[in-house]
């Protein structure tokens, strides 16, 4: 789709020499080379003095039915957005898993071992699983105590050791992927610490259902689209292979919902006595804190020659856990710090403020599906706004590429995969990378000055006085000009405009960010002849002004907060030469929702439009608040309403300002809202009592993040048999209890029902009350549902 602005500009842009870059450089040096990746299995100290002993507690989960689960991961990949992050785990909750307050010889599972250290062993088992990491809910060891974990089946390699509270201090945690199907979590205590308070306990498990690229099929096209069907091994390619990808990981996301693949790269500051790990990728495949700290990054996961294949994707060097700097879904992008043991042998990829050129080579590292590295080569279709255009003639992307950096021809990072419809089905489809130009403003105080040692606006240094302002000529159908930058040290933006006496001109802000606008009138810029701030309720300024006599007037920028970073872009029309004898209209008005945001498109219906308004309504259309104010060729605008039943209307307007709207409905759902129609049934306590007890149905329930289970209660008869089911298409599984805290489960039932709604049916042995509790499969999925029950 092209979006581009047909601006008239007499004032030329600024030369890039302004526009700030750094070259890549090595990382860190003198790191282990797999990082936090395995170790040798002499950490392990039951392994290493080869006396086999037996677990002292385990769990064998049931084995995972994986074919509802690629049914909700080919449907979720259908869905329109950004690059769909493949899932290739989910979570398992299982009875917890205690270690004894005390190591003490002669403890029961306890074991001595040769030099007198203790040792106490729990496994974890999932037949047919790819994959396990375990979370550690508590965690306090006691001095030189030790905790490791490995592959209970193939014991050649270890993770850790692991001491105190853990890695971050605070006694929960992820433990590293381990594999294989059987995960053993090992804790030696020294003789010296033996009978000193311990605690440690595992209640859950990030499973691998799947390995990586298997059923990643992009499923509108079908198996045409295999993400390895037409891409490029990057070991082709070694002018990337000797450095760019170095820099390039596969993440693993571990969420509530699972375990997600993304891409990102490693990127270089401006201090070169640093080699900090800045990693970039999108916000879309990780924004959240708590998740970052629990992604694994793998890097070197590619093949060592052209026509080679990749080595197990356990034995390459990986980085555990990482910060949030910075994030924002405007440009989707993410900046990390990687916080784990970086591993040796990193590049550090450079990377570019200045604006792009459309028509440029353009190269992209990802891991397409999951798989092993690739490289794609293309060109720059052009600016989307926030977003770069992409036309790959060799190579593609796929699910798992998201976040993936895009490379200029002199290698330089200058966006990062957000989405599109490019496959191995559509070659020519085009794809979507969040664009740096526009990000460097949120991290240039991470990333530095850049090698030009310039913080001014990369648009136009010269501006910052009005003695500097930019000349700017209203054209007959509008104008726009910029992006700009605002920051600490370009705080303020001038222009100047020659006015007719009589003649009505307007000039309003387009962006993200909340900036404000004075308009003067002599060449001090001293006189204010109007000014705004923000327009129609939004973050931009809009002024509408009748010059009262011919002249120059300058027009002066600056963010809402002084100091702060913003960007914007300005757009100015002499807007009485406009007038029309009828308002033009919009055409086609669509919408699609996403992580809470609305996503508008429309067409126009007649070209003598001066812009567009866009308004929202809470109430069903009795009354309407403007959110933006857009200039005349915009086709899209995104916005987040918050949760609820939302009515958006789109009107174009002439110099006349005569506006007609279309309107088109939007709900949004807030994924961390309770249960709305019982916010209290998230316990035993506040169970809904379901009434008769011959039968009946509930009214839809929903299920979330933050309301993850609801609990019903019933008074039975004893010898009676009763049928308890859910209607919807969601995942949900059912389970009765005979006591209200949940200790005492008589029955349960996963998918026996239509699809993957459950059916428990249940013979009471007592008469009275019993509870039934309701979950998603997946913890913190969302879901609706219906309860019917019903005495056989």
């Amino acid at each position: 789709m092209n979006r581009t602005i047909l601006a008239v500009l007499v004032a030329a842009a600024a030369a890039p020499a302004f526009a700030q870059e750094v070259p890549g450089d090595e990382g860190p040096s003198g790191g282990p080379a797999l990082g936090d990746g395995p170790r040798e299995i002499v950490t392990t100290t039951a392994f290493a003095a080869k006396s086999p002993i037996a677990a002292s507690r385990s769990v064998e989960l049931p084995p995972l039915d994986a074919a509802p689960l690629l049914a909700q991961d080919a449907a979720r990949a259908a869905l329109p957005g950004p690059k769909s992050d493949p899932r290739v785990g989910v979570i398992r909750r299982f009875r917890e898993i205690r270690a004894p307050r005390r190591l003490v010889l002669g403890a029961g599972g306890v074991t001595s071992m040769p030099e007198g250290s203790l040792v106490w062993i729990a496994d974890v088992s999932a037949p047919g699983a790819v994959g396990l990491r375990l979370r550690v809910s508590r965690c306090d060891l006691p001095p030189q105590a030790s905790l490791v974990v490995y592959d209970a089946d193939e014991p050649s390699e270890a993770y850790g050791p692991y001491a105190g509270r853990g890695p971050d201090g605070d006694g929960e945690f992820l433990l590293p992927t381990v594999f294989g199907a059987r995960a053993r979590v090992e804790i030696r205590v020294p003789p010296e610490s033996a009978g000193a308070p311990l605690r440690f306990s595992i209640d859950r498990v990030a499973q691998r259902y799947r390995e990586r690229g298997e059923g990643l099929d992009d499923p509108r096209v079908g198996s045409a689209a295999k993400p390895d069907s037409c891409n490029n091994n990057v070991a082709c390619d070694s002018s990337y292979t000797q450095d760019i990808a170095r820099a390039v990981a596969t993440m693993e996301i571990t969420t509530s919902s699972g375990v997600f693949l993304c891409t990102g790269a490693l990127l270089n500051d401006s201090e070169a006595q640093t080699s900090v790990p800045y990693f970039l990728t999108a916000h879309h495949c990780l924004s959240k804190e708590s998740e970052a700290n629990d992604t694994e990054f793998f890097f070197d996961y590619r093949a060592a020659e052209c026509d080679g294949f990749p080595p197990p994707l356990g034995s390459v060097p990986r980085v555990a856990g990482s910060t949030v700097l910075e994030s924002s879904a405007a440009t989707d992008f993410t900046l990390l710090r990687l916080t784990g043991t970086m591993p040796s042998n990193r590049f550090l990829c450079g990377w570019t403020a200045a604006r792009q050129t459309p028509g440029e080579s353009i190269v992209g590292v990802h891991h397409p599906g999951g798989t092993h590295m690739r490289i794609s080569y293309g060109t720059l279709i052009g600016p989307d706004g926030s977003f770069h255009q992409v036309q790959w003639s060799s190579g593609v992307t796929a699910g798992g590429s998201s976040g993936s950096p895009l490379f200029n021809s002199a290698k330089q990072v200058i966006g990062q995969l957000y989405g599109g419809i490019s496959s191995c089905a559509i070659l020519d489809g085009l794809d979507e990378y969040g664009r740096f130009d526009r990000t460097y403003a949120s991290v240039s105080r991470y990333l530095g000055l850049g090698a030009s040692g310039s913080t001014g606006d990369s648009f136009d240094p010269a501006d910052d006085t009005v003695a500097g302002a930019t000349l700017l000529l209203p054209g007959l159908f509008g104008a726009e000009h910029g992006p700009h930058l605002l920051s600490t040290t370009d705080t303020t933006d001038w222009f100047a405009f020659d006015l007719g006496a009589g003649a009505r001109y307007r000039f309003f802000s387009t962006g993200q960010d909340d900036v404000r606008a004075t308009l003067h009138s002599d060449a001090l810029g001293v006189v204010t002849a109007a000014s705004d701030d923000d327009a129609a309720g939004s973050l931009q300024f809009s002024i509408d002004f009748t010059a009262p006599a011919a002249g120059r007037y300058r027009l002066r920028v600056t963010a809402k907060t002084q100091g702060s970073g913003a960007e914007y872009s300005l757009q100015y029309a002499q807007v009485d030469l406009l007038r029309t004898t009828a308002p033009p209209s919009v055409a086609k008005l669509r919408k699609s929702v996403a992580s809470g945001a609305v996503t508008l498109k429309w067409r126009d219906k007649a070209r003598d439009e001066a812009g567009y308004y866009v308004e929202l309504s809470a109430d069903g259309g009795a009354n309407w608040s403007r959110v933006a104010e857009l200039p005349r060729d915009t086709r899209t605008f995104t916005h987040d309403p918050g949760p609820g039943l939302h009515r958006y209307r789109v009107g174009a307007w002439n110099a006349a300002t005569d506006v007609k709207f279309r309107e088109i409905a939007a709900d949004v759902f807030d994924v961390n809202q309770l249960d709305p129609f019982d916010p209290a049934d998230d316990s035993g306590a506040g169970a809904t009592t379901l009434s008769p007890a011959a039968g009946g149905t509930t009214s839809p329930r929903t299920l979330s993040r933050a309301d993850v289970e609801d609990w019903f209660t019933i008074d039975l008869a004893a010898g009676v048999t009763y049928t308890f089911e859910t209607t919807g298409r969601f995942d949900t599984y059912g389970e009765i209890f005979d006591a209200a805290n949940g200790s005492a489960r008589v029955a349960f039932n996963d998918d026996s029902g239509r699809g993957t709604n459950f059916r428990v049916a249940f013979t009471a042995t007592r008469p009275g009350a019993h509870w039934l509790r309701v979950r998603t499969y997946t913890e913190g999925d969302i879901a609706g549902y219906a309860l019917a029950w019903r005495e056989e």
